[in-house]
């Protein structure tokens, strides 16, 4: 992780990082409406400088973004300043301030392969209320732990096609902001 440590690199990280197209985001909220039918309250996992957390703010009444690197939390909460957002520094694997059952929506964008998946679906699953979502999204085509996850994966990429079932959401760059 030392990759990402550093005041320096955190500046240059939110200046030059890619972002995702605001027609995700609505695609996401929609899709969290038909689970718990509430957009109350998304945790970000491994937020770097907030770049993917702050357009959630726009639908949830709540939003937090999480990340390890300390860095990468203070350019967050200097750059990125709603009165829905709040910024932390924590594990993906342990979520000791949230409750059971208080989250609508837990993303990741671009940093699943940073995360020790066991301990995490297991926090993932202690926080979402009910019907919640885990949303899993990036820049391209990665790879799991999971040979099934990973045939949805493939299928996804080769077809455009998007995977929904009750707890995760997979898609890859079917999203393209129209020039």
């Amino acid at each position: 992780m030392e990759l990402f440590v550093g005041s320096e690199h955190s500046e240059t990280y939110q200046k030059y990082r890619p972002t995702y197209p605001p027609a995700m985001y609505d695609f996401i909220a929609e899709y969290c409406k038909t689970g718990t039918g509430s957009l109350g309250s998304a945790v970000d996992v491994g937020c770097g400088t907030g770049l993917s957390t702050l357009p959630m703010c726009k639908y949830f009444q709540s939003v937090i973004g999480t990340d390890v690197i300390e860095t990468q939390i203070n350019t967050a909460q200097t750059t990125h300043r709603q009165s829905n957002l709040s910024f932390c520094t924590s594990k993906a694997e342990s979520f000791a301030f949230l409750s059971d059952c208080s989250v609508d929506l837990v993303t990741v964008a671009q940093a699943m392969h940073w995360i020790e998946q066991e301990p995490f679906y297991r926090e993932v699953k202690r926080i979402l209320r009910p019907g919640g979502s885990l949303v899993v999204y990036g820049y391209g085509i990665g790879t799991l732990d999971n040979s099934d996850a990973d045939k949805i994966i493939d299928k996804a990429s080769l077809t455009g096609e998007v995977y929904i079932d009750s707890l995760f959401l997979v898609f890859t760059n079917i999203y393209q902001e129209q020039s």
